[in-house]
C-alpha cells in the first residue's frame, strides 16, 4: 500500500500536520516530508495513522487506490 495523493500534498503543505507526524515519530520535520515526496509507505505507520485520524483524514483519504499507484 502507498499513501494517497491527498495525504502527501497535506503533509507537504501544512506545517503543524508534518510536524505532528514528526512527533509523533520522534524524527524530524524534514525527514517527514521527505518521505512524502519519495511517496514512501512509512508514512503508513499505526503512529502516523493515529496522528491522521486525529486531523479527521478518513481511510480513503490516508490510502491511495491502485489506480492511483500506477501512476
Amino acid at each position: 500500500m502507498k499513501p494517497s495523493k491527498k495525504l502527501i500534498e497535506k503533509i507537504i503543505a501544512d506545517n503543524d500536520f508534518s510536524l505532528d507526524i514528526a512527533k509523533a515519530l520522534k524524527k524530524r520535520q524534514y525527514a517527514i516530508i521527505n518521505r512524502a515526496k519519495r511517496k514512501s509507505e512509512l508514512l503508513l505507520l499505526s503512529a502516523c495513522i493515529k496522528v491522521y485520524k486525529e486531523y479527521g483524514l478518513s481511510e480513503e483519504d490516508i490510502y491511495a487506490k491502485d489506480e492511483e499507484n500506477d501512476s
